[in-house]
């Protein structure tokens, strides 16, 4: 549907299937959505470009919390950044989508 738009890039965060469970299981409930379903997730970039199809091209695939600044954060949210980022459960996918 974007190839409509021309040659262009998207830049979005994913969270692989790892991170989806335990996005369910602990964080949608302490915040009062535990009943949303979530659909959708990319373990792998590469992969997501395979299925967009020829034209998709990774450009970036980054650890999401990589370089946020930590300074001033609770021990448990630091730890689970860091545990975040070491198991790809969060990302930063960065796809170019040529006109085919």
């Amino acid at each position: 549907m974007l190839s409509q738009y021309g040659n262009i890039e998207v830049v979005f965060d994913a969270v692989s299937q790892k991170g989806l469970a335990m996005m369910q299981k602990k964080y949608m409930k302490e915040m009062g959505h535990g009943e949303a379903q979530v659909f959708f997730s990319v373990d792998r970039a590469a992969r997501l470009a395979e299925q967009i199809g020829p034209h998709a091209i990774v450009l970036a695939e980054k650890p999401y919390y990589r370089n946020i600044d930590k300074s001033g954060l609770k021990f448990f949210t630091k730890i689970s950044m860091i545990v975040s980022d070491h198991f790809h459960m969060v990302k930063m996918i960065h796809l170019k989508l040529e006109r085919a």
